[in-house]
């Protein structure tokens, strides 16, 4: 009993430990991110501005994967640590926690969506388009911001599949309710223009 409540202080130091390393990472980053603002060549703020995202990185990544560990049934744990692990580059590791986490109501709709990017990104392009297109069906008929921009990326993988027409479909459903999303007014004129 007394060694359980020592683990669970132990613990709780350490995750306080853990979220004031991030605060300065944060503080590091931002500092940076001025500097670069009025001295956009400046190599030294750069590299280590780079060098702490990467360490930053790396320790949520380590955090997450002691989370899990913790909770090995709390899937939204596992799909936190695929998008660290996107975010690193490392996109087979990213995929098999997507795979892993994609049951989870909670995260069900970009769990999917994470996964066709992953394909994508592998240029399986056939398979991105079935995991964009069961995204969407995890909420038919919503057009929020997620909705859009999982359009937007399915419209980008028909293009470079050649399916223009599927495209400018995906587009125009955008357009229908948000015409200033990023290129699409453009992109839609485009089509209209070269028929």
């Amino acid at each position: 009993m007394v060694y359980d409540n020592l683990e669970t202080a132990s613990s709780r130091n350490c995750g306080k430990l853990k979220e004031i390393d991030f605060k300065r990472f944060d503080v590091v980053i931002r500092e940076c991110s001025e500097i670069l603002k009025s001295q956009p060549d400046n190599s030294e703020a750069k590299q280590r501005m780079e060098k702490t995202h990467h360490d930053k990185l790396n320790l949520q990544i380590e955090d997450c994967q002691e989370r899990i560990k913790e909770n090995p049934q709390e899937l939204t744990l596992r799909f936190e640590l695929g998008k660290l692990y996107k975010e690193q580059g490392k996109v087979d590791e990213a995929l098999a926690e997507f795979q892993a986490s994609v049951n989870e109501p909670q995260v069900r709709r970009q769990c999917l969506y994470m996964i066709g990017v992953c394909f994508e990104e592998r240029n399986m392009l056939d398979m991105a388009v079935g995991q964009f297109q069961k995204s969407l069906a995890v909420s038919p008929g919503l057009m929020d911001n997620e909705a859009k921009e999982i359009r937007y990326q399915l419209a980008q993988v028909y293009e470079k599949m050649g399916e223009k027409e599927r495209a400018l479909s995906e587009y125009k459903k955008i357009y229908e309710v948000d015409i200033i999303y990023k290129d699409v007014t453009r992109k839609i004129e485009d089509a209209y223009k070269n028929q």
